[in-house]
């Protein structure tokens, strides 16, 4: 990383973009190579290397994985990502987000997409929406729009309850 980011500055290349971005797992999962600690963070190459800190995350629901997958959202799959973010001066990203369609509760899905467009907006928390806002301080969200065959169906028109739902967040100014 930096050695890439070098060769762009001695370039002169002054119209790239930094964007830091490991998958969300990497700040949870604790690894032989890193002490018994999440990886990501012994990664990051330093905030004067970086714009932009990101992170990818999906809720891979109950899929057939068989990687003890469980039905997640969008608070539980970047905390401690974004903990980690707040302790830099920089613009957060979610580089990638997603849950997939869940064929035997079809409202699952929807409901995710609900819950975490609420927790991404400047909403006011109330005792009936506790995750409103909690993370309204990231700058930019991209979805993981994408059938991933036998891995599930992440797409925003899986169904369309789902497609209804993202739309309800997606004409939010």
């Amino acid at each position: 990383w930096r050695r890439m980011h070098g060769i762009f500055q001695e370039e002169g290349a002054t119209n790239v973009i930094w964007v830091w971005t490991p998958n969300a797992a990497g700040f949870k999962d604790k690894r032989k190579y890193t002490d018994n600690q999440p990886p990501a963070p012994f990664f990051y190459p330093g905030d004067e290397y970086v714009d932009w800190i990101a992170s990818d995350g999906y809720n891979w629901g109950v899929s057939k994985r068989d990687q003890g997958d469980r039905w997640r959202h969008v608070i539980e799959i970047f905390d401690e990502f974004m903990v980690f973010a707040r302790q830099h001066p920089k613009p957060i990203m979610i580089g990638e987000y997603g849950a997939q369609e869940q064929p035997n509760d079809p409202e699952a899905k929807p409901h995710w997409f609900r819950v975490a467009h609420d927790t991404f907006q400047d909403k006011p928390r109330t005792p009936e929406c506790p995750w409103c806002g909690v993370y309204s301080d990231v700058a930019a969200i991209v979805y993981f729009d994408v059938n991933y065959g036998k891995h599930g169906d992440w797409r925003i028109m899986s169904s369309e309850a789902s497609l209804a739902a993202y739309r309800e967040a997606a004409v939010n100014p």
